[in-house]
């Protein structure tokens, strides 16, 4: 609920939807690279916002050169 609120005051000061789910998505990626190294990988992405940073991530994984695969 805080994060909800917290994205919903962002979008209301002008910062686009699509903006903050591109930066989630890239920190996902960071993250992940960060910890592990490039293997097979299958990103599941549901429905939602979440969703979408899920899809960015794979994209970013995958211009890293990881073998990335995404189910939705």
């Amino acid at each position: 609920a805080e994060m909800a609120q917290a994205e919903a005051a962002m979008i209301k000061s002008g910062t686009k939807g699509f903006s903050l789910m591109t930066d989630a998505g890239a920190a996902v990626a960071h993250a992940v690279c960060d910890r592990f190294e490039p293997c097979p990988t299958l990103v599941l992405c549901g429905a939602g916002n979440n969703g979408g940073d899920g899809l960015i991530a794979a994209a970013h994984l995958r211009k890293k050169g990881w073998n990335v695969r995404v189910a939705c």
